[in-house]
């Protein structure tokens, strides 16, 4: 599967005025640079993407743009293009989204030589991708991530797809996309929060892979202001792309990039059947305090736990700074027993068996480390207090 094209771009002018408000508006007016600047690097050439073909362009976006983005005045945008609005949130990354888009792809005759070009955050990513994989067995799809989640995690790997019967990411498909084109002006749309979710995975790249870049991240006692984020950003889709693009299937190394999901995604399932807003990347950073405490449980080096440690303490101090209080408190206080149940039902265990990531030392980790009850609750009830 041939490797895609990356692109990184600042649609804002170097004469603009930062924008103080989280508006859709001050991303969307750039929209027309960036478009153009994907066409000037010749990514559109095998793509179909022409004011001349026939083919369309098929537009599945966030619909937290919606309001504010006219296709009509953004000349670089065919006028044969179709729209598809999508919803964000755990919520809609379902098989009855899926469903919606593929009917609406059938009402609107899609076919196979049309393209698709999935932008939002990472939910949006993940269904869309999902939906194109497999409609009519696969359109050619490339996407552009909104959100810094989606711009260092959900468009890099391959991976798609949905939630089922409250198991994250149960239904989807490895495929990847032809290109990624990352505007660093969508920063300036997101909250303080939204930079949290990115920001988890981040740290997760240093710990499981880059010692340096973790140490670059864990520098930063506060979260950094949003265009600081920037060169942070490219190195981790750097390691991300690193990792996964001689296993691209996670028969190996790439499984260590699962550092903190188990938990996370027991706890995502447990908060969805009881409507807690929980975010994936709160969650990875729960789950990273848990696997961080399993770290040093497994560890006989005593610097090695003591730099697990800081590791926990450091994660703690920016879920504080902007996650809700009440949200984590409630992970915390989640029946350990109850978390375990849906931890056997993760899509990555093998012969019955629950397996976690865990570090070696802060930048390298091993992966399908077996799991017992016991030990878990052990682990659960230092690591939760």
């Amino acid at each position: 599967m041939e490797k895609p094209h990356f692109l990184y771009h600042d649609s804002i002018q170097p004469e603009s005025e930062p924008d103080t408000a989280s508006s859709p508006a001050f991303t969307v007016s750039g929209l027309n640079r960036f478009l153009h600047h994907i066409q000037d690097q010749g990514l559109f050439k095998n793509s179909n993407i022409s004011k001349n073909s026939n083919d369309r362009t098929i537009f599945l976006i966030d619909s937290f743009f919606q309001k504010e983005f006219n296709p009509g005045s953004h000349p670089n945008i065919p006028k044969n293009a179709l729209f598809f609005w999508m919803s964000p949130g755990e919520k809609s990354k379902s098989l009855r989204s899926v469903e919606s888009i593929w009917k609406w792809m059938v009402e609107n005759n899609v076919q196979r030589s049309d393209w698709v070009l999935i932008m939002g955050g990472g939910t949006v990513l993940d269904t869309g991708a999902f939906a194109a994989s497999t409609f009519q067995r696969g359109l050619n799809f490339s996407l552009i991530p909104t959100t810094l989640l989606a711009m260092v995690d959900a468009s890099i790997g391959g991976k798609n797809g949905v939630n089922f019967l409250s198991n994250k990411n149960y239904i989807g498909t490895i495929n990847l996309p032809r290109f990624i084109a990352t505007d660093f002006a969508f920063l300036d749309t997101l909250s303080k929060s939204q930079i949290l979710e990115g920001w988890m995975e981040m740290v997760k790249h240093g710990l499981v892979h880059d010692a340096p870049h973790w140490l670059e991240l864990s520098a930063q006692e506060h979260l950094p202001e949003k265009r600081a984020l920037i060169p942070f950003i490219q190195r981790s889709a750097e390691i991300k792309q690193a990792v996964v693009q001689d296993d691209l299937l996670e028969s190996g190394a790439r499984k260590k990039l699962n550092f903190g999901h188990t938990i996370a995604h027991a706890l995502e399932g447990l908060a969805q059947r009881s409507d807690i807003a929980l975010t994936h990347g709160v969650a990875v950073g729960i789950g990273m305090i848990f696997s961080l405490e399993f770290s040093s449980a497994l560890s006989p080096s005593g610097q090695a736990r003591s730099h697990f440690d800081k590791a926990r303490q450091r994660i703690q101090g920016w879920l504080d700074e902007a996650a809700d209080v009440g949200v984590i408190t409630w992970a915390k206080q989640c029946n350990p027993e109850e978390v375990w149940r849906h931890m056997q039902g993760d899509k990555k265990n093998r012969s019955g068996q629950v397996l976690e990531v865990a570090l070696k030392e802060i930048g390298s980790a091993t992966w399908d480390q077996p799991m017992e009850l016991g030990q878990f609750l052990a682990v659960w009830k230092v690591a939760m207090s």
